[in-house]
């Protein structure tokens, strides 16, 4: 894995590389726009004035649906499409005929029967209850809304909770698995297939020299490199958001504790990270006193005055030439959870749009107009990963003050709600350049990696 700090720059520019010489490769031939007709064409010619009389809620719905619906999608819902072969649409086409007639003569009943009839239909019942939803936003994936509509929801997307940001799960059993860089990831890579040539011979070695537990948890590596899953969207390629997260926390110098069964930064290769949580997070006062026991000092007037203070501040009282890794290391003997555990956060695009930079905006322009999609957006919503840290409550949360407290230059900033303290410090770390979280893209609920964000474009 990745072990010191420079190497993070190093894989972020190479997977930087890969992926603008591989984002802009088409795949397939120009896709032309797709055509349509039958009743989705008729109800744009017509006023609700007309529709509502002769096609009732059917009508209300479909003409609405249309109204945010790109139909000239090349992935558009193909039940859309083949709803215009129906005899329901022929039907729906000749009420609205008949119809505007009707309602210029005032035929009330006339226009009663045909309503009736189209939507007792038993289709017309289905379409309802499965694609014509109420409200028809959110009836379809927003890669099929039109442009307008879709750029409108960008600026205000949340998660399925309601919120801006949701935590990641990270499942243990998949970091052996995973692998070291985010390139294997990267769409129209052939990385896995290099990798794989490459560790080959490790593994031969390995099996050579009676090394089975090595040689075993190499072949699980190599069998996840050659079972990469699905290539077939646009030359993007579906990962787990597991295995996308374990790899994120490499390249940021985390490690899998094998005593504890977690994962935590690493306090070696992890250093400069490390040393800006040091001097940035306050710590609550039961931690100067494990410091200060630490010493064998009295530490009582330092606590006693119901304050937080950064560890830095802490370890003013301690005489190591390490002191970022000596006190990590002798806290963490002392609690339950890692001092700084691996904690992913997931959000939504939009919630960073105020420290956006340019060239993750054309990056993104660029797959809403994307050449392999017939020039249409590509994917329904981006995701920003952000590999941060965990604020164990009995850690960093401060009885007296009711909050977590996080370091704004000489000021310390309180935030009641972990949420709001996860979203800035996560911000500050980004602004920073202490991490580069990377962008992902979803299509139908599936996760596709686009590349990382930086705060500086990188030059090749």
């Amino acid at each position: 894995m990745l072990n010191t700090a420079v190497n993070l720059y190093d894989e972020v520019q190479d997977t930087d590389k890969l992926l603008k010489t591989s984002l802009f490769k088409q795949t397939q031939p120009k896709l032309s726009p797709v055509k349509v007709d039958g009743i989705l064409t008729e109800i744009k010619n017509h006023d609700m004035d007309v529709i509502e009389p002769c096609l009732g809620e059917l009508g209300r719905r479909l003409r609405a649906y249309l109204d945010v619906f790109d139909l000239h999608h090349p992935y558009s819902d193909p039940i859309l499409k083949a709803f215009t072969k129906t005899r329901l649409s022929q039907e729906m086409c000749e009420a609205l005929e008949v119809g505007k007639t009707a309602c210029d003569e005032g035929a009330v009943a006339v226009l009663k029967l045909m309503r009736q009839q189209i939507n007792d239909r038993s289709l017309a019942k289905d379409l309802m209850i499965t694609v014509f939803k109420d409200p028809p936003p959110r009836a379809m994936k927003d890669r099929y809304m039109r442009d307008a509509v879709r750029m409108q929801g960008r600026l205000s997307d949340r998660t399925k909770d309601g919120t801006f940001l949701t935590q990641v799960r990270v499942e243990p059993k998949y970091w052996i698995e995973s692998p070291d860089t985010m390139r294997y990831f990267v769409r129209l890579s052939d990385f896995p297939q290099m990798e794989t040539e490459r560790r080959r011979d490790t593994l031969t070695r390995f099996s050579k020299l009676g090394m089975e537990c090595q040689a075993k948890t190499y072949m699980s590596y190599l069998s996840a490199l050659h079972h990469r899953k699905g290539d077939d969207y646009c030359g993007f390629y579906r990962a787990s958001l597991s295995q996308m997260v374990c790899t994120l926390g490499k390249v940021h110098n985390f490690v899998y504790d094998y005593t504890r069964e977690q994962i935590c930064l690493s306090p070696h290769s992890g250093k400069r990270l490390c040393e800006w949580l040091m001097c940035n997070l306050n710590v609550t006062p039961p931690i100067c006193h494990m410091v200060a026991d630490m010493r064998g000092d009295d530490f009582t007037d330092f606590t006693n005055r119901g304050q937080s203070y950064s560890l830095m501040q802490a370890l003013e009282i301690l005489d190591e030439e390490d002191q970022w890794q000596y006190v990590v290391d002798k806290i963490t003997q002392n609690l339950s959870v890692p001092l700084f555990g691996y904690g992913v956060r997931a959000y939504m695009m939009s919630a960073f749009r105020d420290i956006i930079p340019s060239h993750v905006v054309r990056l993104i322009d660029a797959l809403e107009e994307f050449h392999d999609c017939g020039d249409k957006a590509v994917f329904d919503h981006y995701l920003l990963i952000v590999p941060g840290v965990a604020l164990p409550k009995d850690i960093f949360y401060n009885q007296l003050a009711g909050k977590y407290l996080i370091r704004d230059g000489f000021q310390r900033r309180g935030f009641a709600n972990v949420m709001d303290a996860y979203y800035y410090l996560d911000k500050t770390l980004i602004q920073q350049g202490l991490v580069c979280p990377i962008i992902v893209g979803q299509k139908d609920d599936m996760n596709y990696l686009i590349g990382y964000w930086t705060q500086f474009e990188m030059r090749h």
